[in-house]
């Protein structure tokens, strides 16, 4: 029952209320297209962080111990940037997440969602990792890990007032849209 109501409160709330930035029009999209050119910088602290990361929850559980959310309306942040700075938007967490567990050669994908809120005047854009685990899909939203899905499909499902959403692979491809 709690991890219900966790994941009710991270598809509801968190993309309303935590200054995810990104545009509206997926043509504006890719802040993160950085992520397909992002090489590992020759810091040790960073290699060394990324090399104890091995599994998304791991990678979940850093980022809820060392990351704040904060609306990022200047910066799209690299996987570096981020570990540095240790705050940033939807995309700065969905991008450290990608490129930590591509690194431990996890297929990994990451879905950006247009909802379209009742309550509020303009529509809200979001950001999300999905990963391959096994014989299931598992996705992390900001630092919140939730598994045991299906289909990259099945966890859209659980996002509600979707108007639009694409999903790209780890070198930034289209891998389906809607």
């Amino acid at each position: 029952m709690k991890k219900l109501i966790i994941l009710l409160i991270i598809i509801i709330f968190l993309p309303l209320v935590s200054g995810c930035t990104l545009p509206n029009k997926p043509e504006q999209l890719l802040p993160f297209s950085h992520l397909k050119d992002f090489n590992m910088p020759k810091d040790s602290e960073f290699i060394n962080t990324i090399e104890t990361l091995n599994t998304p929850e791991k990678i979940c559980n850093y980022m809820e111990n060392n990351f704040m959310p904060l609306e990022n309306l200047e910066n799209d942040y690299t996987p570096y940037q981020m570990f540095q700075i240790k705050q940033g938007d939807c995309a700065d967490y969905s991008c450290f997440a990608a490129f930590t567990a591509n690194y431990h050669n996890f297929e990994t994908y990451l879905v950006y969602i247009v909802l379209d809120v009742p309550w509020l005047e303009t529509t809200q854009a979001h950001l999300f990792t999905v990963y391959k685990v096994g014989n299931y899909y598992a996705f992390s939203d900001y630092s919140y890990y939730t598994n045991g899905f299906n289909t990259i499909s099945d966890i859209i499902n659980t996002y509600t007032w979707i108007t639009h959403y694409t999903i790209y692979d780890s070198n930034m491809n289209i891998v389906e849209t809607f």
